[in-house]
């Protein structure tokens, strides 16, 4: 069954007419996720011209260039919003609500996100943010770092290449991210207050990283519990702590390990059982790295103080 959403047609919706066309040099290439979209497009031998009306939708399209355009026009209705040239790693963002229509008149290479507004805003929401957003760049701003995740995400622009897909999906979230936070004009509202955990969630959490398995932190289990996003807890854990949640695990653990080698009789492989490690060459390896010396080393020089 063909995907009939509008990220997934709008590339047939805006540039059809060029693309059914025998004549046009166009090439679109769509990946889409039912909500957002990936397009590369490519017109190598002449450009478009003029585009045709899109009409208004409640979405973004960031547009980010593979190659220099020379001339590049965007209206909203009768009102000319760029006119300039386009060199290679520019951003131009356009909200599709303001019925635009664009003017290539020589050939381009760009990639473009399809971003609905529905799904930013459920971004937002989740990480405790305000869901309404806006967003804006300058024209001709140059951003490397999306343009690289663009290249990046060229090889799963192949809608029949399915093994690309968990890679579409988690490249896409990136760019939205990417372009919320340095288009967005705000920070999100836990980002701006510098959220720290409550005692009650600080101690729920320590609790949980103290039992799992060295080799096995779940950050989004402990999330889960104590009521955050993933990404919000972490950023807790860390204000509040002053280390992520990984290195506090890995540091509660060898303190641990190291009252079992100075007080019980435990052979090094229970130790590391007990502490929680993959195998004694796991916790041989970690505590050497945190302390300097090997388990066996560090109990001898203790037990002869």
């Amino acid at each position: 069954m063909s995907d009939v959403s509008p990220a997934a047609t709008f590339g047939k919706r805006a540039w059809g007419r060029f693309i059914d066309s025998k004549q046009s040099s166009l090439e679109t290439f769509v990946v889409s996720d039912g909500t957002n979209s990936v397009m590369r497009q490519k017109a190598i031998s002449s450009g478009i011209g003029l585009t045709d009306r899109i009409a208004s939708e409640d979405a973004f399209l960031v547009m980010t260039q593979m190659s220099q355009m020379p001339l590049y026009e965007l209206w909203y209705g009768e009102t000319l919003v760029v006119k300039q040239s386009l060199q290679t790693a520019s951003v131009t963002i356009i909200d599709l609500e303001n019925d635009p229509v664009g003017y290539l008149p020589q050939p381009f290479d760009r990639v473009m996100f399809y971003f609905s507004k529905a799904s930013l805003g459920r971004m937002l929401e989740a990480e405790g943010g305000s869901s309404s957003l806006s967003l804006h760049a300058k024209a001709g701003h140059v951003d490397e770092t999306l343009n690289r995740l663009a290249a990046m995400m060229l090889p799963a622009l192949d809608p029949s290449d399915i093994t690309d897909r968990f890679l579409f999906d988690h490249m896409t979230s990136a760019a939205a991210w990417h372009v919320m936070q340095n288009y967005g004009g705000k920070q999100n509202a836990w980002e701006q207050l510098g959220e720290i955990l409550s005692p009650d969630r600080l101690k729920r959490a320590k609790e949980m990283l103290s039992l799992m398995p060295a080799n096995a932190v779940n950050t989004d289990d402990i999330a889960e519990q104590v009521g955050l996003t993933p990404v919000r807890f972490v950023k807790a854990f860390e204000r509040t702590t002053g280390m992520s949640p990984a290195k506090w695990a890995k540091n509660q653990r060898i303190e641990i390990s190291k009252a079992h080698l100075f007080e019980a009789r435990l052979s090094l492989r229970e130790v590391a059982e007990e502490c929680g490690f993959a195998d004694q060459s796991h916790f041989t390896r970690t505590f050497s790295a945190a302390t300097g010396l090997t388990p066996a080393a560090w109990r001898h020089a203790r037990r002869g103080m």
